[in-house]
């Protein structure tokens, strides 16, 4: 018999926190599930964690996938069995009723995807009993909405379920390259007709110092800036409400960029023009969005004034 859910979990140099992560997925109410482990160039001890963890529960299937969180998760993608799909990282964990309540959520619902709520840790709490959920139901098109303007939605791929079909049907993968949440999410929303949003704490996000979300000086910091522009040309002929969530998801990006270069004094002339001429081309739209931030509202109006007055507030800003 098929597994229900499967748990696709990248490991790469876990071993620190892969045992803890592994112990909340196989302590989950919900027992019909398969835990996908695609291990990628390991160094340190997780392939044989991984392996201790396989051969005392044969729900635990390890994987080898070439590096990349990207390449890792399609791996699991398409070794995945169970009829619905969630993603943790190596080093998060998930509260014990997560993929059951997610899996409630969808049913109610008839949705295709499951959206819950994610709280950034850094230590793993106490198990506890899960309170009645709100569950909120929506359409694909307002969760792109939500997703892009941060508005009770998040861009992870993390603290979800996915139908299987969603990815099957498409072939839709994740692309190699780093923000690949961002890069993928909207695509998948794109393909629900209905999405729950779950408003409960299911997922816990260890705040890492070696990950390179939080490594300010890791490779990739700025390929925020093509996967914004990847979004503007898949969305060109979307609605207005879904155009302007992108252009105020680019101005967010060109902003983080340029606080970047601003911060660590970085020699990148031809990415800071680029940049300011971003805020400039997309000042305007932001700016009468209603549905936006209003720290990127209010970063559109900045953008009208001089650019040594904007470089003055970006750089005040990025070094509070």
């Amino acid at each position: 018999m098929n597994p229900v859910i499967s748990v696709i979990i990248p490991v790469h140099n876990a071993e620190v926190y892969l045992r803890e992560c592994l112990d909340s997925v196989l302590a989950q109410t919900l027992k019909e599930l398969e835990v996908l482990c695609v291990e990628n160039d390991s160094t340190d001890a997780s392939l044989s964690i991984l392996q201790q963890y396989a051969a005392k529960d044969n729900r635990v299937k390890v994987l080898r996938s070439r590096p990349g969180v990207s390449a890792a998760r399609n791996v699991g993608i398409d070794k995945a069995r169970g009829e619905w799909l969630t993603f943790v990282d190596a080093d998060d964990a998930i509260a014990p009723f997560a993929l059951k309540m997610l899996l409630a959520a969808a049913i109610k619902g008839k949705a295709s995807a499951v959206a819950s709520g994610i709280e950034r840790v850094t230590e793993i709490p106490h198990p506890r009993n899960p309170g009645r959920a709100k569950v909120d139901l929506t359409s694909g098109e307002n969760a792109i909405v939500f997703c892009l303007h941060q508005k009770g939605m998040d861009s992870s791929v993390c603290g979800k379920l996915f139908q299987a079909s969603l990815f099957a049907d498409s072939k839709l993968r994740f692309r190699p390259g780093r923000f690949e949440d961002l890069d993928i999410i909207y695509r998948i929303y794109d393909r629900c007709r209905r999405v729950c949003i779950l408003r409960e704490t299911i997922y816990y996000y260890r705040i890492n110092p070696d990950s390179f979300i939080e490594n300010i000086d890791s490779q990739g910091r700025f390929d925020m800036l093509l996967v914004t522009d990847r979004m503007r040309h898949y969305t060109q002929l979307y609605s207005t409400r879904v155009k302007r969530a992108v252009y105020s998801r680019s101005l967010a990006a060109a902003y983080n960029a340029l606080g970047l270069i601003y911060k660590h004094h970085l020699d990148r002339p031809d990415l800071e023009k680029e940049c300011l001429k971003r805020l400039k081309r997309l000042r305007s739209q932001v700016l009468l969005t209603k549905d936006a931030r209003r720290r990127d509202r209010i970063g559109a109006l900045l953008a009208f004034l001089p650019i040594s007055i904007v470089k003055k507030v970006i750089t005040r800003y990025y070094n509070r």
